[in-house]
Order: C-alpha cells, then sequence, then structure tokens
C-alpha cells in the first residue's frame, strides 16, 4: 500500500510530533501515510476481533477500478483470516449466496468471518434485489450477529444501496483509479444521526505518537498474481449465474411488453425454447427427454410464469408448438 505524501516539504523522515530531546527524528522504511493507512486497517481489525463489533464496508466505484478485487477480495483477506480458505462461499452475488455463507459461519462458530457482497453486473439498480439485500443482510446480524461478522458490500454506485444498510455501515471506500500501477482510495468514517436522521461522512483521522493525521486517500498496488488467479477463478464460477440472472430479466421485460397482446406471449416462448433448448422452462417433461422428436409445451408451466388464465395457457402452448415443430421438421 502506497499513501499520497502529504508533507509539503517532501521530507523523507516521518512526521512524529514528540519531544525527543532534540534528537532526529526516527527514520522508518515506510513513509507517514503507509504507517497511517496500516494503523487504520488495524483498528478495523481490532474493532472486530477485540472490541467484539461487527463492521460494515460500504464500497463504489467506476467499473475496473478494482473495487471488487481489492475492496472485496484483498480487505477480506487483511480483515479475517480464515477467508481464504473459505473463500469459495464468502463472494456473494445474490441473497441465497448470502444465507449460505452465513449458514457455513454459525457452523462453523468462525468470530470475525467477513462475507463479501458483490451487487455488481446484472443486479445494478434493481429496486427487488436491494431489497432482498437488505432483508438477506439483517438476517445475516439476527443469525451470526453474536459472532462479530465482516459485511463488505460493492456497488458500482453508493446511492444504489439502500438507506436501512447504510444506516447500519460504519466505513466506505470510494474506487478510482487513474493508473495500471496503482488504485486511489479515499475512506470515510460512517456515522448515523438519529436526531437529523442523517449520515455523516467524516474523514479517518490516526494519531501517531499524539500528532493527528487525516487519512484523506489510500493507494494501493496490484494483487499479487497468486491472489489475482483466485479472484479469477471465483469470478468465473459466478458467471453462468450472473448470466442466467440477466437472461431471466430479459424476458420479464418481454413478458410485461407482450401482456398488451396475449399471442405475442408465444413468441415469448419460442424464443426462450430456441435460446435454452431442452433446459426451457416452459417446455414438458416428455419434451426434456434427449429422445424426443415432438416438443410439446406445457401450460401449467406457461400459466403462472407469464401470469395469464388456463385458457391462455393451452393456447400459448399449441401455437407454441405449431411453430417449434414446423422448425424442427
Amino acid at each position: 500500500m502506497n499513501g499520497i505524501n502529504t508533507n509539503p516539504y517532501g521530507w523523507k523522515r516521518i512526521g512524529w510530533a514528540m519531544d525527543n530531546k532534540a534528537q532526529e527524528n526516527p527514520k522508518l522504511k515506510y513513509p507517514t501515510s503507509v504507517i497511517a493507512t496500516l494503523i487504520y486497517m488495524r483498528a478495523l481489525y481490532r474493532r472486530v476481533k477485540k472490541i467484539g463489533k461487527s463492521l460494515i464496508i460500504q464500497i463504489d466505484g467506476e467499473h475496473q477500478t478494482g473495487k471488487s478485487r481489492i475492496g472485496g477480495y484483498f480487505f477480506a483477506w487483511i480483515l479475517d483470516p480464515t477467508f481464504g480458505e473459505n473463500r469459495k462461499i464468502r463472494i456473494c452475488t445474490s441473497d441465497t449466496g448470502i444465507l449460505e455463507a452465513v449458514k457455513n459461519i454459525n457452523d462453523k462458530q468462525i468470530k470475525g468471518a467477513a462475507i463479501v457482497i458483490d451487487e455488481g453486473g446484472v443486479a445494478v439498480g434493481r429496486q427487488d434485489f436491494a431489497d432482498r439485500l437488505a432483508k438477506a443482510i439483517n438476517k445475516t446480524i439476527q443469525i451470526i450477529g453474536y459472532l462479530h461478522p465482516i459485511i463488505i458490500i460493492i456497488s458500482p454506485i453508493k446511492q444504489q444501496i439502500l438507506k436501512s444498510i447504510e444506516r447500519m455501515s460504519n466505513v466506505y471506500f470510494h474506487f478510482e483509479r487513474g493508473s495500471t500501477s496503482f488504485t486511489r482510495l479515499f475512506p470515510y468514517n460512517l456515522r448515523y444521526n438519529s436526531i437529523s436522521e442523517k449520515t455523516l461522512t467524516p474523514k479517518p483521522t490516526i494519531s501517531i505518537f499524539g500528532c493527528k493525521y487525516v487519512l484523506n486517500e489510500i493507494k494501493v498496488s496490484p494483487l499479487p498474481a497468486w491472489m489475482d488467479e483466485e479472484y479469477k477463478e471465483i469470478e468465473m464460477k459466478n458467471k453462468p449465474p450472473m448470466f442466467d440472472k440477466l437472461r431471466e430479466q430479459a424476458m420479464e421485460t418481454k413478458v410485461r411488453e407482450a401482456k398488451k397482446d396475449p399471442m405475442e406471449l408465444v413468441n415469448v416462448v419460442v424464443e426462450d425454447y430456441r435460446q435454452t433448448g431442452k433446459n426451457c422452462v416452459y417446455l414438458s417433461k416428455s419434451s426434456m427427454k434427449e429422445e424426443a422428436k415432438h416438443i410439446s409445451f406445457e401450460p401449467n408451466r406457461i400459466r403462472p410464469r407469464l401470469g395469464v388464465s388456463d385458457r391462455d395457457a393451452h393456447t400459448i402452448a399449441i401455437e407454441a408448438e405449431a411453430i417449434v415443430n414446423k422448425k424442427v421438421l
């Protein structure tokens, strides 16, 4: 980690304000900003491990700023010694993933366990996802609050995080990257004022031998190659579920539009079949078999998913079958 050089005179020595009896200030390998950063991260670690409090961290930033790799993966490694061996289950992109991670932590009785919630990608801006996320985080605090969990929430834009989650949060990092050699982090402590109903965002203040140091910025170099490879492995594992969510969202949009004309729902069923084949959610069980030559759709699967009547579901199934089987032939 590297921090901005806040000393206007470019001194190489640490700017410690202390009575050293006219002796020259000690020279250390790292500049003041790096020492202050380590002290701040240690304070977050101590909050969980020594004081026994939960820690919720919000992180935002543009795409490719390193907020997921550094803010999520790297920070979790620093703050939780058990994160590495449990990393595959602790990085979550859905509310169900969060509850699986919670079960893992509760079963193993791990204190100070870190959970990374990356709500980027297809879930951005969806109110229903944000509501489920808030409920999952509340359940997390209720179930394993006694184990003082560390919850890291990653979002492209801070404003997309619900107020209910923001009120519970303790720290906020904004990520920026203008170079390939380092990422800039801007840290803030979050304090919710119940009287004004506003969240205050003061800058962290570090005390180094009586000298107050405001931590305005942190610079972080790229992750080590081995850690970057580990993250890529997990990222690739999460891609298929994210694509599935994207397809579901696109299908929901088409269904809403098609409901203006019930016959348009036939195209929704046909298109889903063409994209997913035997995995189509509208197929009958007999058509899911590899040897099936005739494709048929199940009205009981069409009705609840498209929100239509029994009569319309049967009509849609018949029309869709006529189109699909004609193509097959």
